[in-house]
């Protein structure tokens, strides 16, 4: 949402159109009522909504929404006083009635699809969908109800991840985490492999380097028998090539896919800058040369979006500490700007940052300065850990932790 108001889930936006579309005295399917409606928002408000923009929110399927001015002006087309009032109104359910509805699935869990179904739709606002969704989940994971959940990506809360998006994120990666212990995952994995909103809202999103000699290479193995234009196929290719490290390989046929694979190929910045630090590790641990691999790092770290930034940069480090390998480290890092201030708009940023001081402590620790180390380590928030991937990442910490200990032991002496 590029250029309009930030709105916490779509859920609210789809609900605003159908209030609109019910109070118009005419049909926003036909196209030429668009006119029409520019006019009644002319002559309710006398300030003109062009009717390309009303399109773009209500016929068409865009990721872009209006501005705010432009929602104030159409809640007081239909008699609402602006889009802050039409939210308040928006809340049908109290906080209350959110509670009796979670104590239910508590005690007795819902009944049926059906049930199942109108509990889900009870709630329009994040704060209670998504909380009311993982309750329903784990309700069905307790009944061993194979028939919703190998469906359960049908569910618009699964759709369109997006990371300014706190509710989702937390709920998408809630969901992960409910099946990463339970053995049902296994009966699931063929279903959510070949959906495309499983394939994004939890295959790449949810990646559990912890258990790929588990179920998540299972996943990943699945995924790859139907996702495989170039960036489902290194994807893949990336998580089995992490796996064949886990198992001391070093040469592999993931590898060479890694190595042979097309650069100027249409993929996510986040595939690519895992590809470039398994390949940095693979030349590392073969003596060879990195530079070039490295002359890459600046176009990794340089994007405007900041979430998308600091993950790459957490994701190379990430990956190349594995191996305890400190020059790559020190040229990722020193090519990061870190941001000025927090921003808690994006509490998942704010995480990754908190993360990434593990690597800047290690680099500075490796270059003797202690004391930077020292500190840096030190305003490390545990609470404010990935929840998954996270065995891999307490090893890495517990690693630096003992070189700080042993040196500062020294210091005291």
């Amino acid at each position: 949402m590029p250029k309009g108001i930030k709105v916490d889930d779509q859920l609210i936006i789809e609900k605003f159109k159908k209030k609109v579309a019910n109070q118009l005295p005419f049909s926003l399917k036909i196209n030429k009522n668009y006119s029409r409606f520019s006019d009644l928002i002319l002559q309710k408000t006398e300030t003109e909504v062009s009717v390309s923009t009303l399109k773009r929110l209500f016929l068409y399927d865009s990721d872009v929404t209006p501005s705010r001015n432009t929602l104030d002006l159409i809640c007081q087309t239909i008699g609402i006083k602006d889009w802050d009032a039409f939210l308040n109104s928006s809340k049908d359910y109290t906080e209350f009635e959110h509670l009796e509805v979670i104590k239910s699935l508590e005690l007795e869990g819902y009944r049926n699809k059906s049930d199942f179904k109108k509990i889900y739709e009870k709630f329009d606002y994040p704060e209670y969908k998504y909380f009311v969704t993982l309750y329903l989940i784990k309700n069905a994971i307790q009944k061993r109800d194979i028939d919703i959940l190998k469906e359960i990506f049908i569910l618009p809360v699964f759709h369109r991840p997006d990371p300014g998006n706190v509710h989702q994120m937390y709920f998408l990666e809630y969901f992960g985490i409910l099946f990463r212990n339970d053995d049902i995952i296994y009966e699931l994995i063929p279903y959510w492999a070949k959906d495309p909103v499983g394939q994004t809202a939890y295959c790449e999103f949810f990646v559990d380097v912890d258990n790929l000699k588990g179920y998540y290479g299972a996943v990943m193995e699945e995924y790859h028998k139907y996702k495989r234009n170039p960036e489902g196929l290194l994807f893949y290719h990336c998580m089995m090539y992490e796996r064949d490290l886990q198992n001391g390989i070093i040469e592999s046929k993931n590898i060479q896919f890694l190595l042979n694979f097309d650069e100027k190929a249409p993929v996510k910045s986040i595939h690519k800058t895992r590809r470039l630090a398994l390949i940095i590790t693979y030349n590392r641990l073969k003596g060879y040369p990195v530079d070039t691999y490295l002359d890459q790092i600046p176009d990794l770290v340089s994007l405007d979006d900041e979430y998308l930034r600091v993950l790459n940069v957490y994701t190379f480090c990430f990956l190349v500490f594995d191996k305890n390998d400190f020059y790559p480290l020190k040229e990722m890092l020193s090519h990061f700007d870190q941001p000025n201030k927090r921003d808690d708009n994006n509490i998942f940023t704010f995480r990754l940052l908190n993360m990434i001081k593990l690597y800047q402590s290690f680099v500075h620790f490796r270059e003797w300065e202690t004391e930077k180390a020292i500190d840096l380590f030190q305003s490390i928030d545990q609470m404010y850990f990935s929840l998954y991937s996270i065995e891999q990442y307490k090893k890495q910490y517990k690693l630096v932790e003992k070189m700080i200990q042993a040196e500062k032991k020294k210091i005291n002496l």
